[in-house]
């Protein structure tokens, strides 16, 4: 008998699984079950030559970097297709794992991401910020390396990883349901230093900027000065309520006996975004990365709600709600951070909403990049005040 043709064999192994009446479950399906298992880690593996099976080299454990990851993962436009007889073969694989088992297993190839499925099937998807993830987790200061692994066999897999991924990252498309206008930074005003939807940067101690630590991944980002004397701040803020396009002048450097002079011993410095609007009854998710040279550096970002307030001369708008993520930095690096908060919950008028940056003590340099709210549902809303450790309001 002449053999059977390995895709020929896929075709037939698939129609007996449809005349079974087997159903393939949904990639959102595939991704709520890894979830539902409760992950404690997210295996990163790559291969130690062009070809070679992937090796562990970084396990994840952050329980906030694990559900940014699925979140990405849900958020993927998956298709179910036909594995070809040899497919790509992988650059790196992602494992989300509980212990040592295994729940879920998604490859990356130079055509994008896959998850294996039965039958000889994958869920294949391109995920520019599941991908900017990985890399910002296999380069991190404080990552974890796997056992085995040492940062010498790490590095150069990392590298040549970069380099065959490239042009998976190129364009990263706005996240369903994305409130933030320009939430990565990437856009700014013809001819000006600043970002198209958020606050005018004054260039004394608030900048639109390329960011110094990874330019290549994180292009452009807000950077906040807090060492700036107090008194040069308020000139500044003066000048620009009267002529916003003035040019700024070259701050005057801070000794260290005059340091609680400057704006980040007092009123610190703060960025806000557009207002947005607030659904009544919806909950959010606050997402944002930060990072700060500072070994101590604190900052902070709310999220403030708006709405009509009555009083005797009628309704006036005020500041009505406020949801508040503490940004503090262990080690140096870019790092992830989320909140979820419910605006209406207790506070019913609020109508609108804006995201405000806050840099603050000690006085130095803060950075902040892709900054993004979007609705969830009231199960991952509940689910969160059960799980995460902090940060929901």
């Amino acid at each position: 008998m002449k053999p059977v043709a390995p895709l020929v064999l896929t075709l037939l192994l698939l129609a007996a699984a449809s005349a079974r009446g087997e159903e393939w479950p949904t990639w959102p399906e595939r991704v709520a079950s890894a979830r539902r298992a409760a992950p404690d880690g997210i295996v990163l593996a790559l291969p130690d030559r062009p070809d070679g099976e992937p090796v562990p080299c970084v396990r994840v454990e952050r329980d906030a970097e694990i559900s940014i990851a699925l979140d990405h993962l849900a958020a993927a436009p998956a298709a179910l297709v036909l594995l070809l007889p040899s497919p790509a073969p992988e650059l790196g694989r992602l494992t989300v794992v509980r212990g040592n088992d295994a729940n879920l297993v998604v490859v990356v190839t130079e055509h994008g991401f896959r998850a294996p499925e039965r039958g000889g099937r994958a869920y294949t998807f391109r995920s520019p910020a599941l991908l900017r993830w990985a890399l910002d987790r296999l380069t991190a200061p404080d990552r974890r390396l796997a056992a085995g692994a040492s940062p010498a066999d790490v590095a150069p897999r990392v590298a040549a990883f970069q380099a065959a991924t490239a042009a998976l990252g190129a364009s990263a498309p706005a996240t369903a349901g994305e409130l933030v206008r320009n939430g990565s930074f990437e856009e700014a005003l013809t001819g000006k230093a600043t970002p198209i939807g958020w606050d005018r940067m004054d260039g004394l101690t608030s900048f639109w900027v390329l960011d110094a630590v990874d330019p290549a991944r994180h292009g452009h980002v807000v950077a906040l000065d807090t060492d700036v004397y107090e008194h040069e701040w308020k000139r500044r803020q003066e000048e620009m309520a009267k002529d916003p396009d003035l040019p700024p002048w070259p701050k005057t450097p801070v000794p260290e006996k005059d340091q609680y002079a400057t704006v980040g011993g007092n009123h610190g410095v703060s960025v806000y975004s557009e207002a947005m609007a607030v659904e009544p009854g919806r909950p959010y998710r606050l997402r944002l990365a930060f990072r700060t040279d500072l070994p101590q550096g604190t900052a902070k970002v709310w999220v403030r709600g708006y709405g009509a307030l009555e009083n005797t001369a009628g309704p006036e708008e005020r500041r009505l709600y406020d949801a508040l993520v503490t940004l503090r930095m262990g080690s140096p690096g870019w790092k992830t951070h989320t909140m979820v908060f419910h605006p209406t919950k207790n506070t019913p008028a609020v109508a609108r909403m804006r995201v405000m940056l806050y840099g603050y003590w000690p006085r130095g340099r803060y950075a902040f990049d892709d900054v993004s709210v979007v609705p969830i549902s009231d199960d991952e809303y509940s689910q969160a005040k059960a799980t995460e450790r902090s940060d929901v309001k």
